[in-house]
């Protein structure tokens, strides 16, 4: 899949290098295991490499499980993430539904700043759905 041809601003480019200058990776640790948003890291061919806790708990899943594992075989449809990869743009999208897990979320999905690691997409405002009938 070839890369595509992207840029962020030079203004936010900036910002995200004196971050990650100023910012010892511990933090950057205890953020990725705090965050209470399901985050999810894939690469260009979409396959799983990074998972968080809160994506754990959110589907119900262990990372050792899914990671390596195409995207596809938790989040079924994928089609957003190519458009991301092919686009470079930021999606953020109307909620989306996961009956099997019985989870409604938004999601967002970033491109890779460094066009390795491609898009993560964050799982925010996480609601359990409800049978109405119980």
């Amino acid at each position: 899949m070839a890369m595509p041809s992207f840029s962020y601003q030079p203004s936010t480019v900036k910002l995200i290098e004196s971050v990650e200058a100023h910012i010892p990776q511990h933090l950057w640790q205890l953020l990725w295991e705090y965050d209470p948003n399901g985050l999810l890291v894939v690469d260009a061919d979409l396959y799983i490499k990074l998972v968080n806790p809160a994506f754990c708990r959110m589907f119900k899943i262990k990372s050792e499980d899914v990671v390596g594992q195409p995207a596809e075989t938790i989040l079924d449809d994928v089609s957003d993430f190519r458009r991301v990869w092919e686009t470079g743009e930021v999606y953020r999208g109307k909620p989306r539904e996961f009956p099997q897990y019985s989870l409604l979320v938004n999601q967002v999905i970033f491109p890779s700043l460094k066009k390795v690691l491609l898009p993560v997409l964050w799982l925010t405002i996480a609601t359990r759905l409800t049978n109405a009938a119980s």
